[in-house]
């Protein structure tokens, strides 16, 4: 496990331990580890990230949030990588609407994000 990794998991202990209100900086922090967790393969503890960032992210900020459709964009994205093609595309779907209400259909995250749910992701195994 690289230092990274392992400080990032520190910084997800001190964040239960010291931080258990629900907090943007903490659901922001999540997504940042869940993405970690991703690129080193550890694909169960990146969709435990996505899940609960998503779910601080919808309280604190709201689900219409820029940072909210991020957050599940990355989520479904994740999910249709493993060939999950059930929840996947509504995660995008939900992304998408987000990104075209609160930013703009023409906004360069809502063009990624269009072509993230056009392309069909191929599963790891």
């Amino acid at each position: 496990m690289t230092m990274f990794v392992r400080m990032m998991c520190m910084l997800r202990s001190l964040i239960h331990r010291y931080c258990r209100r629900e907090h943007y900086e903490i659901a922001l922090n999540l997504s940042n580890l869940a993405a970690v967790h991703a690129a080193t393969g550890d694909l169960k503890a990146a969709e435990r990230m996505y899940r609960h960032s998503l779910a601080m992210e919808e309280k604190v900020i709201g689900p219409d949030h820029p940072d909210t459709a991020l957050t599940a964009l990355n989520l479904g994205v994740l999910l249709s990588e493993e060939g999950r093609l059930t929840e996947a595309p509504v995660l995008c779907e939900l992304a998408l609407r987000s990104f075209e209400a609160s930013l703009a259909p023409d906004h360069p995250r809502t063009a990624i994000c269009r072509k993230e749910c056009a392309e069909p992701h191929s599963p790891t195994s």
